[in-house]
């Protein structure tokens, strides 16, 4: 199609000129020929760039797609992250709460230990005084039994 408007334009260029008037002399088969071949030929120019037209139409559509996709995809990563983050968090808070229960269960545990054991001790003190005591008068009563066996 370039070509041909370039021969026209030769075509034009080349002819003989009119003085004073600004126009041409031209070969009226000659351009009427590249008229119709130019007729013939920009219908399958417009044709040409009707299917570039669709295919870049279809293109842009299937980028458009494929980055919502990737958009949407994207934003289901940023929240698994975000959820993955958010049960981290969750599970340090549940754990730290776990420590410190254990922690508080475990003085629990030492501080009734220990009672029990003070009360224990408490018992056995109290029983072995009195096994002392016992054992006192057991002894003042051998002593007792030894001088009347002295005196007799």
């Amino acid at each position: 199609m370039l070509s041909l408007l370039k021969e026209l334009k030769e075509i034009i260029n080349s002819s003989i000129k009119m003085p004073l008037t600004g126009k041409v002399l031209v070969d009226q088969d000659e351009i009427l020929e590249i008229v119709d071949d130019l007729y013939r030929i920009i219908p399958e120019e417009i044709k040409k760039a009707e299917e570039i037209k669709k295919e870049r139409e279809i293109i842009l559509a299937e980028a458009h797609e494929k980055a919502e996709r990737i958009v949407l995809e994207t934003k289901k990563y940023v929240t698994r992250l975000a959820q993955e983050n958010e049960i981290v968090q969750q599970a340090q808070e549940e754990a730290s709460e776990i420590t410190r229960q254990a922690k508080a269960v475990a003085q629990e545990i030492k501080t009734g230990a220990n009672q029990y054991a003070d009360e224990v001790l408490v018992n056995l003190e109290g029983n072995l005084l009195k096994v002392g005591d016992s054992l006192k008068d057991a002894l003042l009563m051998i002593q007792q039994g030894r001088e009347e066996l002295k005196n007799s």
